[in-house]
């Protein structure tokens, strides 16, 4: 079930870096490149960290539920909150675009 989630983020993540590099003036692009850069290597860094704490928590601690899909409802929601952070930078007006024409 993942590989198909993970070929769609293969495809959807240089369409996000475009978008984010249109939205930046050309004197900055370095700097987006090397903070999207620093942002993966945290994720990368952090994420199997918690989930595996997270997994093992709802699996062996007697006092919470038996449920192992939690690190992937952290993952659901962590998605939820990243898409309305996306959505309000979008709908920010660009600073470099032209005034609309009347």
């Amino acid at each position: 079930a993942a590989i198909p989630v993970s070929a769609l983020m293969g495809i959807a993540g240089p369409a996000i870096r475009g978008i984010m590099t249109r939205h930046t003036p050309p004197t900055e692009q370095g700097e987006l490149s090397g903070a999207l850069g620093m942002l993966m290597s945290l994720t990368f860094i952090i994420t199997p960290v918690l989930y595996t704490q997270v997994f093992s928590l709802f699996t062996t601690d007697p006092r919470l539920p038996h449920f192992p899909g939690a690190p992937f409802i952290i993952a659901c929601l962590a998605l939820v909150v990243a898409l309305m952070v996306a959505r309000i930078a979008l709908n920010q007006p660009d600073a470099k675009a032209p005034p609309p024409a009347h």
